[in-house]
């Protein structure tokens, strides 16, 4: 397989943002705005009434705009610069921050939650901010009818692995997807193998979660759900400015970022590989990768094939 370019500065933008095809007009209702400036916990970065909110972790600041700007590209190339007309699906879109600078870039948005209270701020948000074709919906995307499809543009953005039954859920979105689904999850970056691994979810995030355990990905078990979906072609993105320290990913557990196309493949990008069934797991640390594997090969040998791989795993911690 060709090396992969990762992404960098060189390759993008100044502002990598995307580009505000419309100007949304913030309110002058006393009333919502006092509301908005009474929430206390806040996930996503917003300027409320010109200062910057306090975040339950500071680095969510450039983390959200960081995972925007990977995207970015990879969108552009599926769909096309001009957005107006074009339709989002934001599964998960917790308070609305991806959803809003989806509509900014000129898609016509619709934002499903299944927490009632978080779609509640979300449309608090939307009125406190202006914003029009946007739809945020209380619900669960993996049942029929809460949604209605197509969508040229599916986000699923940290979802995957909190979910009881991610094979499911990724086919009934690519039954509403129409040509792109972009995948942000959590994997085991160094198992070659189609395999979930289960884990406790950690405290901070139960309340994000519909289960106690997570279900994390291998790279090659995302390619064959995302091939079971429907999409004809798979993509990782490998970016450089990885912020590996700020997120608890390691050589072994990463966050990773993956696309599903529909239809004609994408244009080459840097820093963007496509992906077969069977490819070897692709990260930006390499030398652990090529450690995790000798050590693996080691404990089969010392205890047992499968006794040394399940040992050796459960060795690996978030």
């Amino acid at each position: 397989m060709a090396e992969v370019t990762a992404i960098s500065s060189a390759h993008m933008p100044a502002n990598n943002e995307m580009i505000p095809m419309y100007t949304p007009q913030k309110t002058t209702d006393s009333s919502i705005i006092e509301r908005v400036k009474q929430i206390d916990s806040w996930w996503n970065p917003y300027v409320i009434e010109g200062e910057p909110n306090i975040l339950t972790k500071e680095w969510f600041r450039e983390w959200h705009p960081w995972r925007l700007d990977v995207d970015k590209a990879v969108i552009d190339a599926a769909i096309g610069a001009d957005k107006s007309g074009r339709t989002l699906l934001d599964i998960a879109c917790n308070d609305g921050w991806y959803s809003f600078k989806a509509r900014e870039a000129g898609f016509d948005v619709t934002g499903v939650e299944i927490r009632p209270e978080v779609v509640e701020r979300a449309k608090l948000l939307q009125s406190y901010f202006g914003h029009d074709n946007i739809e945020f919906l209380e619900g669960d995307v993996q049942e029929d009818g809460t949604v209605q499809g197509p969508y040229d543009v599916s986000l699923f953005y940290g979802i995957l692995y909190h979910l009881r039954d991610p094979i499911g859920a990724l086919e009934r979105v690519g039954q509403l997807t129409n040509r792109l689904i972009c995948v942000q999850t959590f994997i085991h970056a160094l198992d070659g193998r189609p395999t979930l691994y289960l884990k406790r979810e950690d405290p901070f995030e139960e309340g994000n979660s519909i289960t106690r355990l997570i279900t994390t990905p291998t790279q090659r078990a995302v390619v064959i759900m995302l091939r079971e979906a429907g999409f004809d072609h798979v993509y990782r993105a490998l970016p450089k400015n990885y912020i590996a320290g700020r997120i608890n990913s390691t050589a072994a557990w990463q966050w990773s970022f993956f696309y599903g196309v529909k239809g004609d493949p994408l244009p080459d990008l840097p820093g963007v590989v496509k992906l077969e069934d069977s490819d070897s797991p692709r990260n930006s640390f390499g030398f652990a990768s090529r450690l995790y594997r000798r050590a693996e090969w080691i404990a089969r040998r010392l205890v047992g094939k499968d006794a040394g791989s399940d040992r050796f795993a459960k060795s690996i911690k978030h």
